[in-house]
């Protein structure tokens, strides 16, 4: 890898309290980024984390402090992350942070070596790929819980919190 910077953020994102809970991906996606930083002599210095948030778009408080943090440096700043769903799930959006990150110094750095070079039109057909992929993944999984969901309330399950004067028995609401 060419260096282009001495120093690097990293940035992890899961997208459930699920995952939060139980210690699923933040940790491990924080971890590879810090053996990634080791291996390539990169001193980290800040992380940022959205826990249980969305890759669906950017109002999250990790990016935005990811990009506070940038636009108050001088000096450019590998922005490491582990692919690029855990930055984005959504194309247009992605793109617009890539810019964004790109315009206050920000190199992009994810472990799946996803980001397209400029000059190479592979790469970045490669990077657009998995970014359709990301976002893909991310509506296809929504209609899968909406289609879950149906399918309780027609068996008579409520999965939506009791309202007043009812209360769950055995995973049913009742009066």
């Amino acid at each position: 890898m060419l260096k282009l910077a001495e120093e690097g953020v990293i940035y992890a994102r899961v997208s459930s309290a699920r995952q939060v809970r139980e210690g699923e991906g933040l940790q491990s996606q924080i971890s590879a980024c810090k053996r990634y930083a080791k291996e390539n002599d990169i001193k980290i210095i800040k992380t940022f984390e959205d826990p249980a948030q969305s890759g669906k778009d950017l109002l999250r408080p990790g990016i935005k402090s990811l990009v506070d943090f940038l636009d108050q440096r001088k000096k450019y700043t590998y922005v490491i992350f582990d692919e690029i769903s855990r930055l984005s799930r959504n194309t247009s959006e992605y793109y617009a942070l890539k810019g964004l990150i790109e315009n206050k110094k920000g190199l992009l750095k994810d472990l799946k070596d996803s980001i397209g070079d400029e000059e190479d039109p592979i790469s970045g057909f490669i990077e657009g790929v998995r970014i359709l992929t990301a976002e893909l993944n991310r509506k296809d999984n929504r209609l899968q819980v909406i289609s879950r969901q149906q399918e309780h309330l027609l068996a008579g399950k409520w999965i939506y919190p009791a309202p007043i004067g009812y209360f769950f028995k055995d995973r049913f609401l009742e009066i």
